[in-house]
């Protein structure tokens, strides 16, 4: 079997850290991708929430603190992902009347406040136990949905992996909690 003989590339010092600078990168997406992929698909089997989100997170996190692969999205990406996110909460509207949007309005402004306040609330109350930056404590305990809120987080600069966590805590708790409410009620009203 004969050898190939691959023509060399002659680079200056400068050149061979930038080529060795893009490959490294390139290996810790792929890395990332696959641990990803890997994890979702047991977090989906296994029925963890927002297994799409939690398999990644515990994907990056588990490379970035094993030091095995870290990975940072250009801006760019990160804008054209808040970009899906607001034409998909668009969407929901899509087959609603304004009737229908103005009399649930009322409704969720009411909520929202109430959830917005306890959130500042708690995360005023957070900042004398844990040394996080006070906007990334509020996003933590804000409401709403955890891709959004790590998607923001990410655009801010803020901790995603901290944010993202206490959205993902909130839900197993509601998850496993309201099923146990709801048993206790039920034996209350017989």
């Amino acid at each position: 079997m004969k050898a190939i003989n691959y023509p060399k590339i002659v680079l200056n010092k400068e050149h061979k850290v930038y080529v060795s600078f893009y490959i490294e990168k390139r290996r810790n997406l792929i890395l990332l991708i696959i641990a990803s992929l890997f994890f979702i698909f047991v977090f989906d089997k296994i029925r963890v929430p927002a297994a799409l989100l939690s398999g990644t997170l515990f994907a990056s996190g588990l490379l970035q603190i094993t030091d095995i692969a870290s990975y940072k999205l250009p801006d760019a990406s990160i804008n054209f992902c808040l970009l899906i996110l607001g034409a998909s909460v668009g969407c929901r509207f899509a087959e609603k009347t304004v009737k229908e949007i103005a009399n649930n309005s009322l409704h969720s402004i009411v909520a929202t406040t109430i959830l917005v306040l306890l959130g500042l609330f708690a995360a005023y109350v957070a900042t004398f136990f844990v040394d996080t930056n006070i906007l990334t404590l509020i996003l933590s305990f804000s409401p709403g949905g955890i891709y959004e809120v790590a998607v923001i987080a990410i655009a801010f600069d803020l901790d995603p992996d901290f944010v993202a966590f206490h959205h993902i805590i909130r839900l197993l708790f509601i998850l496993f909690t309201v099923p146990i409410f709801l048993r206790i009620l039920e034996k209350i009203k017989k």
